[in-house]
């Protein structure tokens, strides 16, 4: 993201608008490339949790599949020795 800021850092920096803005308010980014580089790291965030909850979903389906299965055959097992 450094790399994406630093052009418009450099063009738009010196100017007393965007200097004044940036003393009153330093926490918001400023530049498109700024903003671009914002919203594309919340996109990224976003789809990785959304990744982490279909993950976390589809273990716990497999791990519920996965006990019916080995209950079942430990049942079946265990009428065939009686």
């Amino acid at each position: 993201m450094a790399i994406l800021c630093l052009p418009w850092r450099h063009a738009c920096g010196k100017r007393g608008i965007s200097s004044q803005v940036r003393h009153d308010l330093p926490s918001l980014p400023l530049y498109p490339a700024e903003y671009f580089g914002f919203y594309l790291l919340s996109f990224h965030c976003f789809l990785f949790s959304l990744n982490f909850v279909y993950y976390y979903y589809l273990a716990c389906f497999a791990s519920c599949c996965l006990t019916r299965v080995l209950r079942r055959d430990i049942s079946l097992s265990l009428l065939d020795t009686i």
